[in-house]
């Protein structure tokens, strides 16, 4: 795309784009529009709005391609955060700092103007900083919408904000009064004011607002030649207007979407006041122009330049012949009295607080910077002036200034900046038109640019200190750098130095007991400046206790008669006052507004958290459905959100899982009254929720053993008991872990064990279940092993479980989904195939086959055929059901068992050997093929502790199926309302550090007579089989098929994991949804005969 492109090449790539175009509109007009007509033309309408809104969203939110070769912060997590309010420097932590190495110091975020690539690379950053030309700044402010409160208050452009010429010249007007000699009595004037504050207050001190009037004041004398009069007026119509708007301006949903704040602003009444206070304080400062333009035409012409204030510099400007530049209008005067109003108080407060704040944190700094003090200024207990010779000298102080800046710097970041054309930087490509930004919490934050950095350490600053030792000095950023440094730098450190130098002459500062600060400093989560929290927190006991207490009749009429009463305010605001307008306006716009509201309303509906809930903990909806995004394994989202909070939420939370808000249980008091009170907790019919047309519905059936429950389950349970209860198959399964030996055998190298045991596992079910010979070990390639997995492998995409409408009606926008459509089609048939040549079987057979003898298909074929049975019979659809329930069962968690065994004994070494020792005990050592017998393999013992750890850490199920409680009840002392769903975590018992010692641990020993698991109140905290009368059917099925499985493989072969391996050092996960499947696994076989 960068290269020159031919007229040709071009004719040819708009032909291609027509052709396509052509072909879609054909598309849509031979084959979708006739089916659009037979149904309602308003629903499709409906949808397609709703699609629109969606695409919409899309087309905001969708990460660039031109910076897909940068890496960027997961979109959900990132916004949701801004919508916790975290603290940039919380965003900063988790998003920027983690990743800095791999991304080279750039990474793109989602923010108020798009997709931007923050900055944490120095070198990078210093060529940003003097390459103004390629990286001006950027007009964001004059992007926004006019009517938003943000552009209201900081106007179009300012000297902060304009580029080129318009700099340049308002540069030129400021400059005089920042660098000429520093207001030092002014200052000290002011300082004197404030400590007389001070001392009038008794007990703590809310330095935080006392500083800031002192700020306000020292810009307003200084700046503008007015006195706000601040310091000793704290609820003065100044400060309270201000503070009202800068506490309010940046909030998420205004920033994020501004056609809050200007076109549905009427639907934000507390928005509302906040614009009001913008005008408000639009007309303060417009009386402080009027007033010094008044001033200026009473003045005496011959004033003195160096003693002309900063407003007198700008009005003046233009005026005279001798000058060149363009006077500056009211509205521009305006919109820089703001910004010198917010970086000369607000930014310069901040950092004060938080230097004294370091100050009273550190008592050793604190004693050191106050000695310096003495020594310059003396100690006579009287007021003092310092002069500027004085203040040059305060050289650990300044230090100190430094640090508190660096870890608490008010500038987040440094104004955005638009490439001017497509570059390199730091060795990483910057397409034109990219915004970038210069991230300055991500540098001073960052590990890989200061040691320990969350540390306070003055001495970072000295002479030959750690900044002058690094490569680059653009790890430190407080004023920015470069042409465009703040102008304003020196008159804030030589107002901090008096500031502070006074304040520690004349006190010792501390941090009181009860502080939310007494650990460190905590900060708000204004978007734009940061800010520390003041210190406290609304107390909320009054409404606690209202909430808690029992209503009476008449204070429930009283609240009836005010939600009508709000109601019909509500509608006379929408008649009086909406609907006038809306008749003015496109109906067509109006109405695509409304459908548009009716999407978000509709998903609202289905994602709210329900009120039945409100007393259990819930996961944070938009951090657990961006994990499911992010592809995060199900074991991840048990140890981020399940196990932190257990101990506080009594084993319960809820989540939002594909079938809606659920309460996820890990208290083992609480699974054991699940499991065997079925009464209250049947099995959900969570299929039967599920659209019939969905792939899931279509692979899963109807319903199972497994779903089925009272009269069906016990009729599907005692056709299938005789086949699990029967003498076990000890032959079948040793013949065929011999054909898989011969792979091993046959395979040079790392042996990919997934597949092999997956494959061994099927022939095993369906040899013993369904007396069919898959002949899957010595057939890798076969239709039902290709056809299984590619359906398994895809079937619970996180978009198609969550949204099944995407798997339904608009399974047509996804070909590649389609496709896993067709393959369960096929799995059916081959399904239907099985059951139609058992048919055929059983009807040619002799009819006095012994019971004991007869697979599981026949047994559920030939249930109710019989006179005496009154079972009534499975059709060919419930059988297609039952054998897909036992192929998956049977097989696949089977296979994935077997699969971490393996691992865990080659990982560790020792245990391996001793498992190993007991084989051969058991087995002999005679290195000759043998067939074990049922006793020998209920003689391993060890072996079998390491089975039962190994499904504990790697339990296929992660969760047992979810129940539907049938009446309101309480579960080990929590309230479970009736209809809830409840589902047991299973991973969520196994992995939690209540539960279980060091639970992340191989540990087989836990399993033990008088062991770890024996030891506890409760072994509810073990189920990899479930529990009750409902646990597995299979599971002596399958311990005994893994029990000579890995007794014949450990007593030929030595185990190991390859160096390679990505889990040399743990066991890593996918990220399926239904089973808990390691990756694809290899491990190294060594013959020992």
């Amino acid at each position: 795309m960068s290269s020159t492109i031919s007229a040709s090449h071009l004719d040819s790539i708009k032909t291609t784009l027509l052709d396509q175009a052509l072909y879609y509109r054909n598309v849509f007009m031979d084959k979708v529009f006739p089916r659009l007509t037979k149904q309602s033309r308003a629903t499709y309408i409906a949808a397609a709005i709703g699609i629109f809104v969606v695409s919409k969203l899309y087309s905001t939110f969708a990460y660039p391609k031109n910076l897909r070769h940068i890496k960027h912060a997961p979109l959900l997590p990132y916004m949701a955060s801004l919508i916790r309010k975290d603290t940039t420097i919380g965003r900063v932590k988790e998003f920027l700092i983690p990743e800095w190495k791999d991304s080279n110091g750039f990474m793109v975020l989602y923010e108020q103007f798009g997709w931007t690539i923050n900055v944490t690379n120095p070198e990078a950053v210093k060529t940003i900083l003097y390459k103004t030309d390629i990286f001006p700044k950027n007009d964001n402010n004059e992007k926004m919408p006019a009517g938003t409160l943000i552009r209201k208050f900081f106007g179009k452009t300012n000297l902060a904000l304009a580029n080129g010429h318009e700099w340049m010249k308002r540069r030129k007007i400021a400059n005089p009064v920042f660098h000429r000699s520093m207001p030092v009595k002014t200052f000290t004037h002011l300082t004197e004011k404030m400590m007389k504050q001070i001392d009038n207050t008794k007990g703590e001190v809310s330095i935080q607002l006392l500083l800031q009037r002192f700020t306000l004041d020292a810009i307003g004398l200084v700046g503008f030649g007015f006195d706000f009069n601040a310091i000793d007026t704290p609820d003065g119509e100044w400060v309270t207007t201000y503070n009202d708007i800068t506490d309010n301006i940046a909030d998420f949903q205004f920033l994020f979407f501004p056609t809050f704040d200007t076109t549905l602003l009427n639907l934000f009444p507390a928005r509302q006041k906040y614009h009001e206070k913008v005008e408000k304080m639009n007309k303060l400062f417009n009386s402080i122009i009027e007033h010094k333009k008044e001033a200026l035409s009473q003045a005496k012409s011959d004033v003195d330049e160096s003693e002309k204030d900063l407003l007198t510099l700008m009005i003046e400007a233009g005026h005279n012949e001798d000058d060149k530049l363009e006077p500056l209008s009211s509205s521009e005067l305006r919109d820089e009295l703001v910004v010198f109003f917010l970086a000369g108080h607000d930014t310069t407060s901040n950092t004060l607080t938080s230097a004294l704040y370091f100050l009273a944190a550190n008592p050793d700094i604190q004693r050191k910077a106050r000695k310096e003090i003495l020594d310059i200024l003396g100690d006579d207990h009287s007021n003092v002036c310092p002069t500027l010779e004085q203040l040059k000298e305060f050289k650990y102080l300044t230090n100190v200034m430094k640090e508190a800046v660096r870890l608490a710097s008010p500038a987040q970041n440094l104004v955005e900046r638009t490439a001017s054309r497509d570059t390199e930087v730091a060795g990483t490509f910057i397409p034109k038109g990219s915004l970038v930004k210069v991230n300055i919490l991500g540098l001073h934050y960052n590990p890989n640019l200061w040691n320990e950095p969350t540390k306070f350490n003055p001495d970072r600053f000295i002479e030959g200190g750690e900044l002058e030792s690094r490569s680059s000095v653009y790890s430190y950023l407080p004023f920015g750098g470069g042409s465009r440094q703040c102008i304003g730098m020196n008159f804030s450190l030589a107002e901090q130095r008096i500031a502070l130098s006074l304040i520690l002459r004349r006190y010792e500062l501390s941090v009181p007991e009860d502080s939310i600060h007494k650990d460190e400093l905590k900060f708000s989560s204004n978007l734009f400046l940061n800010t520390a929290l003041d210190g406290q927190a609304p107390s909320v006991s009054v409404l606690e206790n209202i909430m808690s207490s029992t209503l009476s009749a008449s204070h429930l009429d009283n609240i009836r008669s005010t939600l009508v009463d709000q109601t019909l305010h509500y509608r006379n605001v929408l008649m009086d006052r909406v609907l006038p307008r809306i008749t003015k306006q496109s109906k067509t716009t109006y109405i695509a507004a409304a459908i548009g509201v009716l999407v978000v309303a509709k998903f609202y509906s289905i994602f709210a958290y329900p009120k039945k809930f409100r007393h259990l903990k819930h996961a944070p909806l938009l951090p657990y459905l961006a994990s499911f995004l992010k592809k995060d394994t199900y074991l991840d989202r048990v140890q981020k959100f399940i196990v932190p909070g257990w101990k506080e939420n009594n084993g319960f939370l809820v989540v939002y899982d594909p079938f809606g808000w659920t309460i996820n249980v890990t208290n083992p008091d609480a699974v054991k009254t699940i499991l065997y009170k079925t009464d209250i907790f049947p099995k959900s019919e969570t299929n039967k929720r599920i659209p019939a047309g969905s792939l899931i519905r279509k692979f899963f059936g109807e319903t199972n053993l497994a779903l089925a429950n009272g009269h069906d389950w016990m009729k599907r349970r005692k056709i299938a008991n005789p086949v699990f209860h029967r003498s076990m198959p000890v032959k079948t399964f040793t013949n065929l872990t011999e054909k898989m030996i011969k792979e091993i055998d046959n395979t040079q190298g790392e042996v990919p064990i997934q597949p092999l045991l997956q494959r061994f596992t099927l022939d095993a079910i369906g040899l013993v279940g369904f007396g069919f010979d898959f002949n899957a070990i010595d057939n890798p390639d076969g239709e039902w092993v290709t056809t299984y997995n590619e359906i398994a492998a895809n079937i619970s995409d996180f978009q198609f479980l969550f949204f099944p409408t995407f798997d339904t009606t608009l399974l047509n926008l996804f070909p590649a989904r389609q496709k896993q459509h067709e393959n369960v089609a096929k799995m059916d048939k081959l399904f239907y195939s099985i059951i139609e040549h058992k048919r055929k079987a059983i009807n040619q057979a002799d009819s006095n086959v012994q019971e004991n003898e007869k697979d599981l298909l026949t047994m559920m074929i030939e249930a109710g055929q019989n006179e005496k049975d009154k079972a009534e019979p499975l059709s060919d659809s419930e059988l297609r059901d039952e054998l897909v329930l036992f192929f998956l069962a049977g097989h696949d968690t089977t296979s994935n068992t077997l699969t971490s065994a393996l691992y865990y004994l080659a990982a560790n070494p020792d245990i391996q050997h001793k498992a190993r020792d007991e084989v051969l005990q058991i087995l002999g050592d005679d290195h000759s093929d043998i067939s074990p017998t049922l006793d020998q393999i209920k003689d391993f013992k060890y072996l079998g502790n390491v089975m039962k750890e190994a499904v504990r850490l790697a339990s296929p199920a992660q969760s047992i199926v979810e129940r539907k409680v049938t009446k309101d009840t309480e579960l080990a002392g929590t309230f479970i309302p009736k209809d809830s769903l409840v589902k047991i975590n299973i991973l969520g018992l196994h992995y939690n550090p209540n539960l279980w010692n060091e639970p992340t641990k191989f540990n087989p020993d836990r399993f033990i007579e008088g062991g770890e698991l024996e030891s506890r109140s409760s072994v509810y905290s073990y189920l990899p089989f479930g529990g009750g009368s409902r646990q597995c059917i299979g599971m002596q099925f399958s311990l005994a098929e893994q029990r000579i499985a890995l007794s014949l493989i450990l007593r030929r072969y030595e185990l190991s994991v390859p160096e390679d391996s990505i889990h040399k050092d743990e066991l890593k996960f996918s990220s399926n949804l239904f089973l808990n499947t390691a990756l694809e696994v290899g491990l190294n076989f060594k013959r020992r005969y």
